[in-house]
């Protein structure tokens, strides 16, 4: 898998809020991988210029609380976190009680803390979750999370890089690993059509087989990075590219994962 594309891909999974739909599910993606396989980096490349997506290393639930209204406003239709295990190195039941929440921002909505008077109407707020995990945390938390349905709510994107070498090298020649630049797009009208044919819904059907059972969730948001991508490319002169993007990265969500060649 190139980097480029998998930036891509991450930045059509922030432009898919503005694909049209009955399904208001936002979904997630996270991203696993090994130490030093740049899943940091891909955050903070594909995300990073995008004035109305937060990077956070940690959050709580009087911080979720604080910017519930912006995130309802649709202010931050992203939150990603490069670090997604910094939110478990507290106590089991606050890390939960977080854990909880982020779960009903990516499908059902967050309508209000538990704290909170629950007879008071609440406006739903509902952000694209993006996280780095290494592959340790991720197997160690599998079952729990496969329990609690915290699995079934996002895309796992395992990567693994081909050579780990090249990272020391650009080390040693004191320079920057080069990756191709994301096209930044907004659609004006704040809209993108549904245009994806039956043909290429049950195609993306096929890639997420192997992720976790009851993953309509995540159907909904690849089905939606697509629409992305093709308006993206529609009237430029690589109208296709997208399929060559979704084929690139598609491996990443089977169980042998992706290798991302630098």
């Amino acid at each position: 898998m190139q980097p480029g594309n998998f930036l891509e891909f991450l930045d059509a999974a922030h432009l898919s809020k503005y694909v049209e739909s009955p399904y208001h599910q936002r979904g997630g993606i996270m991203i696993v991988g090994p130490p030093n396989t740049l899943k940091s980096t891909f955050i903070e490349k594909a995300f990073g210029e995008y004035p109305n997506s937060l990077i956070l290393s940690d959050i709580n639930v009087n911080t979720l609380t604080q910017i519930k209204d912006d995130l309802a406003a649709g202010h931050y239709p992203t939150i990603a976190f490069p670090a997604f295990e910094k939110l478990y190195q507290r106590h089991k039941s606050t890390s939960a009680n977080v854990e909880g929440y982020l779960m009903a921002l990516v499908e059902e909505g967050y309508s209000r803390a538990s704290f909170e008077d629950q007879r008071m109407a609440a406006i739903k707020a509902r952000a694209l979750i993006v996280g780095a995990i290494p592959y340790s945390f991720y197997q160690s938390n599998y079952t729990r999370w496969n329990q609690s349905g915290f699995l079934r709510r996002f895309l796992w994107c395992v990567l693994r890089l081909k050579d780990s070498e090249k990272i020391m090298d650009a080390i040693h020649n004191w320079k920057l690993i080069p990756f191709n630049g994301v096209s930044h797009r907004i659609p004006g009208s704040k809209s993108i059509s549904y245009s994806l044919s039956a043909q290429e819904s049950r195609s993306l059907r096929a890639m997420i087989r192997e992720q976790p059972s009851g993953n309509s969730t995540p159907y909904v948001l690849l089905k939606k990075i697509h629409c992305a991508l093709k308006w993206k490319y529609s009237g430029t002169s690589h109208p296709t590219l997208y399929k060559k993007i979704m084929d690139d990265v598609s491996p990443a969500f089977g169980k042998e994962g992706a290798i991302v060649e630098l």
